[in-house]
């Protein structure tokens, strides 16, 4: 709530543009069938996700290390699963 209603410099907004950015690479990578680059963005969210935490929330940041790699996980699993039975569909 503090990082909300304090006051939106030039480095606030770009900081909170990185959402939107990594979600549109994230849809690019998937859109152009480069499933390692999704991959490469999907960890890279999942770890900023972590360095934020810390960043904003000191120790009690680490509570966010296992969902977000879990979560990191899971959608990776799920992501090649799909992938790999569309590749079998089409053959």
């Amino acid at each position: 709530m503090d990082y909300l209603t304090s006051v939106w410099g030039m480095v606030k907004i770009l900081v909170t543009l990185i959402v939107p950015l990594s979600l549109t690479l994230l849809a690019l990578a998937f859109w152009q069938r480069n499933i390692w680059f999704g991959f490469l963005i999907m960890a890279l969210i999942a770890f900023g996700k972590i360095g934020w935490s810390f960043i904003f929330a000191g120790d009690s940041g680490k509570s966010i290390i296992l969902p977000a790699t879990m979560g990191l996980s899971v959608c990776i699993f799920f992501v090649y699963l799909g992938i790999s039975r569309i590749k079998k569909t089409t053959q």
